[in-house]
C-alpha cells in the first residue's frame, strides 16, 4: 500500500472520531505529521485529515491551535504545489474562526503568500484570501469593517 493511502483511510477513520479527547489527540497528531510531510501526494490526504477533524472541533482555542501549523507550513513551503494545497486547507480552517480579529492574521498570512506567488498558485490563492475577507467583513461590526477595508 503506498503511503498516500494509508493517509487516506486515516483521514476515513479520523473524521468519524466523536469523544472530544480523540478528536483534540488526532488534531495534535495530525499538526505533527504536517510539519514534517515532504511528498506533497502524503500531505493532500494528510490535509483531508485535518479538515476533517477540524470540523468536529468546537472550541476557539481548539480551532486556533489547528489553524497555527498550517499557517506556518504555509509560510515556510517552497513547492508552489503544496503552498496550494495549505493555502485552501488553512482558508477552510480559518474560516471556522467567528472572532473576525481572529481571522486577521490568516488572511493576511494568505495575502503575503499571494504576494509572493506565480499566475497560477496566486489565482488558488486569491480564492482563499477572497473567502477569508469575505468572511472577515461579514463578521466585523461597522467601525471594524472601514478599518478592514484601509488594511489597517
Amino acid at each position: 500500500m503506498t503511503a498516500s493511502i494509508l493517509a487516506d483511510a486515516y483521514a476515513a477513520v479520523a473524521s468519524r472520531l466523536t469523544e472530544t479527547a480523540d478528536v483534540k489527540a488526532e488534531a495534535v497528531w495530525l499538526r505533527g505529521r504536517l510539519e514534517r510531510e515532504k511528498n506533497d501526494d502524503v500531505l493532500g490526504s494528510v490535509v483531508r485529515a485535518c479538515v476533517a477533524v477540524v470540523a468536529r472541533l468546537t472550541e476557539a482555542n481548539d480551532l486556533e491551535d489547528a489553524a497555527s501549523p498550517l499557517q506556518v507550513r504555509l509560510e515556510q513551503e517552497k513547492d508552489p504545489r503544496i503552498a496550494s494545497i495549505l493555502s485552501q486547507t488553512y482558508a477552510t480552517v480559518a474560516s471556522r474562526l467567528n472572532d473576525a480579529a481572529a481571522l486577521r492574521d490568516p488572511a493576511l498570512a494568505l495575502r503575503t503568500r499571494l504576494e509572493q506567488s506565480d499566475s497560477f498558485v496566486a489565482k488558488l490563492l486569491a480564492r482563499a484570501y477572497a473567502a477569508l475577507a469575505s468572511l472577515m467583513m461579514e463578521r466585523a461590526g461597522a467601525k471594524d469593517r472601514a478599518v478592514l477595508a484601509r488594511g489597517e
